[in-house]
């Protein structure tokens, strides 16, 4: 979805109604089809201010999303714990396959048990996860 909206109540609406990817109704033109490709790839693409504001207020008004602890890494397999990492950093599952020599349906596997176990509902709780238990931090660009 392409939109101006800076309203918490508007993002939130759009979200409940299923959309994936929110950018600004200003973006490049040519951010367009990678922002698509990573949503069928099962990716949520957040891409403006407001949505990070949006996702700060959830996260606050939401206690059973409290921030991770490391210990909660200890559940995963290595494998598992290999795949979350590389998903926190922006990786399709197509990629993740090819850099650990695995089957594309062997990582989605992988991702699906380990929100199972973390008790994750999607892929972009699993990456704020990730940043949350250290499991991987923010590059500093």
């Amino acid at each position: 979805m392409l939109s101006s909206a800076t309203e918490d109540d508007e993002m939130l609406a759009a979200l409940r109604g299923g959309v994936r990817g929110l950018l600004p109704g200003n973006c490049d033109p040519q951010s367009l089809p990678a922002a698509i490709r990573d949503i069928a790839d099962g990716a949520m693409v957040l891409k403006s201010p407001p949505a990070v504001q949006l996702i700060r207020l959830l996260l606050s008004r939401a206690p059973e999303m409290a921030p991770a602890t490391a210990s909660q890494l200890s559940l995963l397999t290595s494998r598992e714990r290999d795949v979350l990492a590389l998903v926190a950093n922006g990786h399709s599952n197509l990629v993740i396959a090819k850099m650990l020599s695995l089957s594309e349906a062997t990582v989605k596997s992988h991702l699906y048990h380990l929100c199972q176990k973390l008790g994750l509902r999607d892929r972009t709780q699993a990456v704020i996860l990730a940043y949350e238990t250290g499991l991987v931090r923010a590059s500093a660009a």
